[in-house]
């Protein structure tokens, strides 16, 4: 049977993560799925862990020729997508219940005006331990023009990490290389306006947090990326909106940067 997800690994020197990202998307449940790995001219030991999926007919590990930006790979990966729907899973992070694809599959199936699944999320250190549950406090369908409004105002991605997309939905969407800090949320907003979003609320996806995370030294942008996205996607931000904004992007700067310290020092991840 021809796979019905694709599962899109892009990674950049990733041995430390690499593995248990792909071995949890070989452990989901449904059958209709392929994995597709892309190495973006790893330096480490990447490359030579990777090496023993080769001959596993569920996996394809793509050596890109180059070394890419990380939202030019990701782009790339976007390219290879030839299914019906698929999923970005960062090979930092993982699949921590082996229904999920399975879960989300029925649910696309069943209802063809969605173009996205989200969940929540489990958030673990780089050891993958338990740090939090991050809880979105949705179910169904719900109105993405307004979660869209509400991250920009928050200056916080408050979609998540997509669970499942369906393909058709994509159209010419793409990874906005302006938009640094807030890429993912760029993407949903972009993604939503083709089509219904859906949550389950259930912790689907664990997004693991480490001091290599690309968003660390990313919080200085996140007011004017977050004014970028606005006048991208028409959402209108009135002056004391614009106040509000400012106010929150140094409010949630400094709280990311707290909860880093803690997780250096106190947990010593």
């Amino acid at each position: 049977m021809a796979p019905l997800i694709s599962v899109i690994i892009p990674v950049r020197n990733g041995a430390a993560y690499i593995e248990k990202a792909v071995s949890s998307a070989l452990s989901q449940t449904t059958q209709a799925s392929q994995i597709i790995v892309s190495d973006n001219g790893s330096t480490d030991a990447t490359a030579a862990l990777l090496s023993k999926y080769e001959d596993d007919p569920r996996i394809k590990v793509v050596r890109q020729t180059g070394q890419f930006d990380m939202f030019a790979h990701f782009n790339k990966c976007l390219e290879m997508v030839d299914t019906k729907y698929f999923m970005m899973l960062h090979h930092d992070d993982f699949l921590c219940d082996e229904s999920a694809l399975e879960q989300a599959l029925a649910i696309m199936e069943s209802s063809p005006s969605l173009s996205t699944v989200y969940c929540d999320l489990v958030y673990v250190d780089k050891m993958g331990k338990f740090i939090n549950h991050r809880q979105f406090n949705r179910a169904g369908i719900v109105n993405a023009d307004e979660i869209a409004k509400q991250s920009v105002l928050s200056t916080r991605n408050l979609f998540g990490i997509p669970l499942l997309i369906r393909s058709d939905s994509m159209k010419s969407v793409k990874y906005d290389n302006r938009i640094t800090y807030a890429a993912d949320l760029e993407f949903s907003i972009a993604v939503a306006k083709c089509g219904e979003i859906l949550y389950i609320r259930k912790p689907l996806i664990a997004y693991r947090i480490h001091g290599e995370n690309a968003s660390v030294s990313l919080f200085r942008l996140a007011f004017e990326q977050m004014k970028l996205i606005a006048l991208k996607h028409g959402i209108s931000i009135n002056a004391l909106e614009r106040v509000e904004m400012y106010l929150r992007a140094w409010m949630v700067a400094f709280q990311k940067w707290a909860y880093f310290q803690y997780l250096n020092k106190v947990r010593k991840y």
